[in-house]
C-alpha cells in the first residue's frame, strides 16, 4: 500500500457500480494524532507511522483473501539495488527520503524494520502497478517484469488527473480560493508569474522558509505560492512558513494560498511562465 497515492475513490466507483468496496478500520499508532489519516496532513517524516499503521492491516486483509493462512505470505527477501536500470551509482541525497531515514536511524529499529518487510513482501504479489506510463517509462517497466519474474507489471498513471475536481465539481471553500486565484491571475501580462509549490511532503524548516520568502520578496517577481498549514507538532519540531508580516509586505506582488489550490489549473494560466517545484512526481 502506497500512502503517497491518496485521491477520491468516489467518481471511479460511481462510474463502475459492479466494484464492490471493503473498508478496513484506520489502524492506531502512537505518532499519528487522531482522526489524521492522510500522508498529506503528517508531511514527509509522517511516512514511516503511516507505513507502520497500515501495515497493521496484513493480519485482517490476509484474513479477508486467504481465510486466515498467513503463512501463504513470507516477507523474508531482501531488496538488491546491484542492477539498477540506467544508473551504475548514486548518492544518499537521490535515494528516496525513507531510504534516507532508514540509513539515520540504522538497522533493527523496529518500525523500520516493518517497513522493509513490507517492501520485501511486494515482489510476492501477483501484480505490482505503478503511477507512470509506458511512453515515459516503458523500458524501466519491462526491466521491473524481468526481475520479478511475471508479465503483471501495469503502469495506471497519471494518478493525479483522478485528483483535480472541476472548477464545478468544487466546494464552497474551493470555489472561494479558485475564483480569488484566478481574478489575481488575470491581471497580469503572459509569462509574467512563478508558481511556487513544494507539495504536501517536503516541509520547509523556518530558517530555508525564511531565507525563500526574503529573495521572492527582494527579487520583485510576481508570484503565487500554494503552501500548506502547519500542525502544532511540526511547528515545535522548527518546521514553518512566511514570517510575519510577509503577506502584507508583498500585496501585489505575490499571492500566498495556504491549503488547497487548483495547481493544474494555475499552471495551465497564460501568465503562469515559471514553477518553482520540489520535484514531486505528480508536479513533474
Amino acid at each position: 500500500m502506497n500512502p503517497n497515492i491518496m485521491f477520491d475513490l468516489n467518481p471511479i466507483l460511481a462510474a463502475n457500480p459492479s466494484i464492490q468496496t471493503l473498508v478496513f478500520p484506520f489502524p492506531s499508532h502512537h505518532s499519528i494524532p487522531p482522526g489524521v489519516e492522510k500522508l498529506k496532513d503528517l508531511g514527509n517524516h509522517g511516512n514511516i507511522p503511516m507505513i507502520n499503521a497500515l501495515s497493521k492491516l496484513q493480519g485482517e486483509i490476509i484474513h479477508y483473501l486467504c481465510g486466515g493462512d498467513a503463512e501463504s505470505v513470507k516477507p523474508e527477501s531482501e531488496m538488491e539495488f546491484q542492477d539498477l536500470l540506467g544508473a551504475s551509482s548514486s548518492t544518499w541525497e537521490q535515494a528516496p527520503s525513507l531510504f534516507c531515514l532508514y540509513r539515520e536511524v540504522g538497522g533493527g529499529d523496529p518500525s523500520f524494520e516493518v517497513v522493509k518487510a513490507g517492501m520485501a513482501a511486494n515482489r510476492l504479489s501477483w501484480a505490482s502497478c505503478f503511477n507512470t506510463f509506458e511512453a515515459l517509462e516503458g523500458q524501466f517497466l519491462e526491466h521491473l517484469s524481468k526481475k520479478m519474474g511475471h508479465p503483471h507489471v501495469f503502469s495506471v498513471g497519471p494518478l493525479h488527473l483522478f485528483r483535480e475536481p472541476n472548477e464545478s465539481g468544487c466546494g464552497e471553500e474551493r470555489f472561494r480560493v479558485s475564483s480569488e486565484v484566478f481574478s489575481w491571475l488575470d491581471w497580469f501580462d503572459d509569462d509574467y508569474v512563478l508558481h511556487v509549490c513544494f507539495g504536501n511532503q517536503k516541509l520547509l524548516k523556518k530558517a530555508k522558509a525564511e531565507a525563500l520568502t526574503l529573495r521572492l520578496e527582494e527579487s520583485g517577481v510576481r508570484f503565487i505560492w500554494a503552501a500548506r498549514s502547519f500542525m502544532i507538532q511540526q511547528v515545535a519540531h522548527g518546521y514553518g512558513l512566511a514570517p510575519g508580516g510577509f503577506e502584507d509586505r508583498v500585496v501585489g506582488q505575490g499571492l500566498l494560498i495556504k491549503g488547497w489550490a487548483p495547481q493544474m489549473s494555475i499552471l495551465s494560466h497564460r501568465v503562469v511562465g515559471g514553477f518553482l517545484s520540489h520535484c514531486g512526481w505528480n508536479s513533474v
